[in-house]
C-alpha cells in the first residue's frame, strides 16, 4: 500500500524509535541500520514540503 505521503510519516516515527532503542541498548547494528535512514527521510521531507 503506497499511501503517499502518509507512509513517510509513519515509517520515520518507527526509524526514530528504533534508533533511540539502539542508542539506549548500545546496539551498533540497529544504530547503523536505522540511523542511516534518517538522512534519507530528511531528503524526503524537503522534497515533500518544497524546501529544495
Amino acid at each position: 500500500m503506497n499511501l503517499y505521503p502518509y507512509n513517510i510519516f509513519s515509517h520515520s516515527l518507527g526509524v526514530l524509535g528504533w534508533t533511540f532503542t539502539g542508542y539506549v541498548n548500545k546496539d551498533r547494528a540497529i544504530l547503523i541500520n536505522f540511523g542511516l535512514q534518517i538522512p534519507l527521510f530528511m531528503i524526503g521531507y524537503f522534497k515533500l514540503f518544497g524546501m529544495s
